[in-house]
Order: C-alpha cells, then sequence, then structure tokens
C-alpha cells in the first residue's frame, strides 16, 4: 500500500503527464524559456521543426541563443528582452522557404512575477499565398479599370459610331465600306478582351 507522500506524487506525475499531452497536441511550435533564455520545456511541433529546420536536437536546460542563426541571434534577444519587459513580441520569419509567425509572449508565476517567456510559432505559407493572390488580383481590377477609361472606351466608340452609321446609310457601297470598319474595330476589341481574359487566369 502506497503512503500519502507516493499518492500525491503519482497524481502530480498524472498532472504532468496530462499537462505534456496537451502541449504535444497542438500543431504550433511552442518553447518555454526560463528568465536566462534557457530552454525549460518544447513540445514535439517544436522539436521537429528544429530536427528538419535546423538540423538540431532541442535540450533542455541549454540556451535558445545556441539554436538561433548568428545573423538573426542579436535581433532576437532584444525581442526577447522587450517580452521580458512585458511587451509581448510577433515576428514573421522566412525559413527554409516557408513563412512562419513566431510571438513571444511574458510568463507570469502566480504573484504575477515574469517568471519568463514562451515561443509560439506557426506556420503561414498558405496565409502568405492568399495574400499574394489577393494582391495580384487587386492589381488586375486596378489594371481593368485603366482599361475600361482607355483601350477599351476607343474600340467600342468606334463600333456604336459606324453601327449609327450604317443604321441611317442608304447607299449600299458605303454601308458595305462601314461594316468593313466595324468588323475592324470588333476585331481589335475582341483582342483586348481575349489580353484581359488571358492576363485574369494568370492571378487565379
Amino acid at each position: 500500500m502506497r503512503n500519502q507522500s507516493s499518492v500525491i506524487e503519482a497524481t502530480d506525475n498524472e498532472k504532468k503527464a496530462i499537462l505534456q499531452a496537451f502541449f504535444n497536441s497542438t500543431q504550433q511550435y511552442q518553447v518555454l524559456l526560463n528568465k536566462q533564455l534557457e530552454i525549460v520545456d518544447f513540445n514535439d511541433c517544436a522539436l521537429t521543426f528544429h530536427r528538419i529546420n535546423h538540423k538540431s536536437h532541442l535540450e533542455k536546460g541549454r540556451n535558445v541563443l545556441y539554436y538561433i542563426n548568428t545573423s538573426l541571434a542579436k535581433d532576437f534577444k532584444v525581442q526577447c528582452n522587450k517580452a521580458l519587459n512585458g511587451e509581448p513580441v510577433e515576428y514573421e520569419h522566412f525559413i527554409n522557404g516557408g513563412w512562419f509567425h513566431f510571438t513571444i509572449a511574458p510568463l507570469h508565476n502566480p504573484d504575477n512575477k515574469i517568471a519568463g517567456l514562451s515561443i509560439v510559432g506557426n506556420n503561414i505559407n498558405n496565409q502568405k499565398k492568399t495574400a499574394r493572390i489577393i494582391r495580384r488580383q487587386s492589381e488586375f481590377l486596378s489594371n481593368i479599370a485603366q482599361f475600361q477609361s482607355h483601350q477599351l472606351r476607343h474600340p467600342v466608340s468606334v463600333i456604336l459610331g459606324f453601327v449609327n452609321l450604317i443604321k441611317e446609310e442608304e447607299d449600299h457601297s458605303l454601308k458595305m465600306e462601314y461594316l468593313r470598319a466595324l468588323e475592324t474595330a470588333t476585331k481589335q476589341l475582341d483582342e483586348i478582351i481575349r489580353a484581359i481574359v488571358n492576363e485574369s487566369r494568370a492571378v487565379s
């Protein structure tokens, strides 16, 4: 029969196991640091991230700067210091062909004093791709507006002018001449529309 202390210990271990399972259940990169920027804990996603992108293995107790590219370490430390002063920091970083969004936030103890930091990261490639498509579509629509006010209006006005002339003209030979000019203007308009359609396919 277990004594009371072993029961409490088992309960604490069970709580730790539940917390670790919860920690690992998310697809977010999560690392916890103490105030000296030493790694207190991390989840499976963070472990995999560093293994794939940095060819390194996260270890508890090691300073997180060990895992940061030398060229980025100075700025990263500045961002961590901001968070240690109570100011959460957000930034985006391009790593090995992918965009990631990171948040560095202060962690508070029961006395509401800052005890360390949490780093949470998300892969935002899809959001970046969507943003690029929306930006390109917006530029395309802007170009269409300019097309409408300049290149489209001219052949349309020419076509409408020849239609009115044909309606009013009684001379058959002149009507045929107007029809030929109307056909030319219509083909020009068709070429412009085809160019617009092709460009719209390129941005979709």
